[in-house]
């Protein structure tokens, strides 16, 4: 990898990290769909074996813990306004224990790869990175990506865990996340 594409995979980690200092509206993209899509294509990837299971069991544990880490440090602020789907604005402040648990996760997901295969590379890190940021970059090419199930089962498990555990401590957060009703449903309830 040329100095170049160092260059830019410098700034994408900056990018994304980024992201974690600032207050963002809650997505249903990115805390709804995306985890489970993930677990989905976990379900479908899995290698249903006694080895596979038994990595899944400690995957799932250590994803667990990650997501608790993540959460007990993400600032949660209602702002008592409501979206154009009538849901409730919740603004989240992720800060450095998300970006510490994105680095575990990615990182869990690596080695969890390499080590049975006995060879690393820091040119296959650099790209699996280059990969990863891309796709919280561009959030549409977590869609088209392939990935081994374990990857997939410690980032769905991880994100869903996240989720689940924002909206014990703040129930809005359930609210502006649900699912928006077609314009239909919205007029049927109109007063007329």
């Amino acid at each position: 990898m040329g100095l170049i594409l160092y260059v830019i995979l410098l700034w994408g980690i900056y990018r994304v990290t980024r992201k974690a200092f600032e207050f963002e509206k809650t997505s249903r993209m990115e805390q709804v769909i995306i985890p489970g899509y993930s677990l989905i294509m976990f379900l479908v990837t899995m290698d249903w074996n006694a080895p596979s299971i038994g990595l899944l069991a400690i995957l799932a544990v250590v994803a667990f813990g990650i997501a608790w880490f993540q959460a007990a440090g993400t600032e949660i602020k209602v702002t008592g306004e409501l979206d154009r789907y009538h849901r409730p604005e919740v603004l989240l402040k992720k800060n450095w224990q998300y970006v510490v648990g994105w680095a575990a996760v990615f990182l869990i997901g690596f080695a969890v790869g390499v080590v049975p295969a006995g060879k690393f590379s820091l040119t296959e890190l650099a790209s699996e990175l280059g990969q990863e940021v891309r796709e919280d970059l561009f959030t549409f090419m977590k869609f088209g990506s392939s990935y081994d199930w374990y990857v997939w089962a410690i980032s769905g498990i991880s994100s869903y865990a996240y989720t689940w555990l924002l909206k014990r401590r703040e129930p809005t957060i359930e609210k502006a996340l649900a699912h928006q009703e077609s314009r239909r449903g919205r007029r049927k309830k109109e007063p007329k």
